[in-house]
């Protein structure tokens, strides 16, 4: 009875539609149990199996037709929200839109939006419709940029007039179209298709003829001069170029002719019969042994580097379109000026001018530069770093944008972001370049810019990661030179209580030990004076002597072997005298007759004492197999000619 009654005053508390619904449908927890036993309460989940749910689809048990619920989704999460409301949620049939039900499906497949999952198809516009996969594709292509960026920078291009062969490209001038805009300079640029260009990284192109510098250009549609230094591989700048010495120079010219050498880079075999197809080995060597050559013959040269250094410097820097990279090329923005043109600041000692984007001293110029650039002639004004203000408002906005950007749009967008004239947009994102905060790259036929927090972040912290081990270590050097400090203040300290306790003073020592280094320097003097009378340096002397003498007597012994042996094949003694002239030089003295016959008389003597054997020689002190042959020689010799 008092559940019964507690039943009632929960029916009365609650609104008129759940009072109707448990009255039409009343759970199984407030139903009695069968048989008058006491049973647990059971959830409403149960209630299917002794009558159908209001809330699911059922069949009816005569006809066997299914027959739809009897309240629609909506009107189940109305009843739903309301039973949640009162607390008697629990005492709900099952159904999709329970708060349990719910959950589940969100732990088992996420918060999603709708219309977003699969399978589902969100209500309204195309473009609405759309937009999943267009932000899949823009991230994918975000993740492919890195080795879309690698791939643009393996294409090149190479100066018109090489043998195709030299850099391995197989395919024909007539199997290639001709592409690309005619600028000033009328280019006419031979491209291949794409997946052939490619695989050879290079193609060929036609510049005009004032160009000998060695040209390249890249299908990004960028052109740069490839300097003499690139070549050898040395630094381009100018204080780096006055270090190089010449054993570098010749160094850096043997290693690029090992690096450049056609037998040490793979070769590009021939493409089928019929095909401009080649394998995809890669091509021979970027630079020929000429070009090599030449570079090194005028960096090695003074006269020829100061000349070509002077050409580099007045030449415009590595941007911009190609026919502005030529030697004579025009130039675009650029005005000369004197300096009775600019105003002078006395105080600062400076030059300046203002420039388009408002700055009063936009190009400065000091002494300093004047100085460094006498030898030229010609100095490029530097602009002054655009105002720090801007930058960061700059920056700030690539951080919020999170996207890559082209020059074209950025100059439309930033002049509203940072309240700058369009004109300078170039000059701020080169500042911001330079310093790293923004990053650019050469994709298609232009730049494209983009900045993200967490690139900025992990500069910060590997600036700071690296300032702190630098703090580390002057902070233990700083450690290490206290206690080598304090070591030798008690050294010193320990020697101040000696000489004071022996009377003696530190200055007057130092000044006795300078005087005896000064006597130990004079005695040296006088020691090196003396020392050709020395006992052990005669000696020394005298066992050199001995080893030059020793060293001229087998010298002379040879040349007489060599004398011997080409008279007896040419019995000639003038023709003797002439290769002997020619071997010895000026040291050589012509035999006369006098000299003949003295030596012949001197041999005879000397034979006669050696007797018969005239192997006998062999048994001489330093004789070889060499040598006795020559004087047997001579022996024989000298015998026929006697008897004759």
């Amino acid at each position: 009875m008092a559940s019964t009654a507690k039943h009632i005053q929960l029916a009365q508390a609650l609104p008129p539609r759940l009072t109707r619904f448990f009255a039409r449908y009343p759970p199984a927890a407030i139903l009695p149990s069968q048989g008058g036993s006491s049973q647990a309460p059971i959830t409403g989940e149960s209630t299917q199996e002794a009558a159908p749910s209001p809330f699911k689809a059922h069949k009816h048990p005569a006809t066997g037709k299914w027959h739809d619920p009897v309240f629609s989704l909506r009107r189940q999460a109305d009843l739903v929200k309301l039973a949640q409301r009162h607390g008697v949620e629990d005492l709900m049939p099952f159904s999709v839109k329970s708060s349990a039900e719910r959950l589940r499906r969100r732990e088992e497949n996420g918060l999603r939006v709708k219309g977003t999952g699969v399978g589902e198809r969100v209500k309204g516009k195309e473009s609405e419709r759309q937009m999943k996969g267009r932000l899949e594709k823009r991230r994918q292509a975000m993740l492919e940029m890195p080795q879309l960026i690698q791939t643009w920078k393996e294409v090149s291009y190479i100066i018109y007039g090489t043998d195709l062969e030299d850099v391995g490209l197989t395919i024909s001038r007539e199997d290639m179209v001709v592409g690309g805009r005619s600028g000033r300079n009328k280019l006419r640029v031979y491209q291949a298709e794409r997946e052939e260009i490619v695989q050879y990284s290079c193609c060929v192109i036609t510049t005009p003829s004032q160009v000998n510098n060695i040209t390249e250009y890249n299908a990004r549609s960028v052109a740069f001069m490839v300097t003499y230094y690139e070549i050898l591989g040395l630094p381009n700048s100018r204080d780096a170029a006055r270090f190089l010495t010449p054993q570098l120079l010749k160094a850096a010219y043997r290693r690029s002719l090992l690096q450049h050498h056609p037998d040490k880079t793979p070769h590009v075999s021939s493409p089928k019969h019929g095909s401009t197809k080649a394998s995809n080995k890669q091509p021979s060597s970027a630079y020929t042994v000429d070009q090599i050559t030449k570079a090194y013959s005028i960096i090695s040269t003074p006269k020829l580097r100061e000349e070509y250094d002077r050409e580099l410097a007045l030449q415009p820097q590595q941007t911009g379109d190609f026919g502005a990279q030529q030697k004579n090329g025009f130039r675009t923005g650029v005005e000369i000026v004197d300096l009775d043109d600019l105003e002078f600041d006395e105080k600062e000692s400076l030059w300046f001018r203002s420039c388009r984007c408002g700055d009063d001293h936009g190009f400065l110029i000091r002494e300093e530069d004047l100085e460094e650039a006498a030898d030229d002639g010609e100095l490029a004004a530097p602009k002054s770093a655009p105002p720090a203000a801007k930058q960061a408002l700059i920056l700030d906005w690539f951080h919020k944008s999170l996207s890559a950007h082209s020059f074209k749009d950025l100059e439309k967008a930033l002049p509203a972001v940072a309240s700058i004239s369009g004109m300078v947009v170039k000059d701020y994102l080169q500042a911001l370049s330079d310093e790293g905060l923004i990053k650019v790259e050469k994709i298609g036929s232009g730049n494209w810019y983009w900045a993200f927090v967490s690139d900025a972040k992990q500069g910060k912290e590997k600036v700071l990661h690296d300032l702190q081990a630098e703090e580390t270590k002057l902070k233990t050097s700083l450690a290490d030179i206290k206690k080598l400090i304090i070591e030798e203040t008690a050294q010193r300290d320990e020697d101040d209580e000696m000489l004071e306790d022996n009377g003696m003073d530190r200055q007057a020592l130092l000044e006795a030990h300078e005087r005896l280094l000064k006597e130990t320097a004079s005695l040296d003097k006088e020691l090196a004076a003396y020392s050709g009378s020395d006992p052990t340096e005669v000696l020394r002397k005298n066992k050199e002597i001995q080893s030059m003498k020793e060293d001229a007597e087998q010298f002379t012994d040879s040349l007489e072997c060599i004398r011997s042996y080409i008279l007896d094949l040419t019995n000639d003694r003038e023709q003797v005298a002439l290769v002997m002239q020619s071997t010895c030089g000026d040291e050589y003295v012509p035999e006369t007759a006098k000299t003949i016959g003295k030596r012949d008389r001197t041999n005879r003597t000397t034979y006669d004492s050696w007797g018969a054997d005239t192997r006998a020689y062999a048994s001489f002190p330093g004789c070889n197999d060499q040598q006795y042959a020559c004087r047997a020689q001579e022996v024989w010799k000298w015998t026929a000619s006697t008897e004759a």
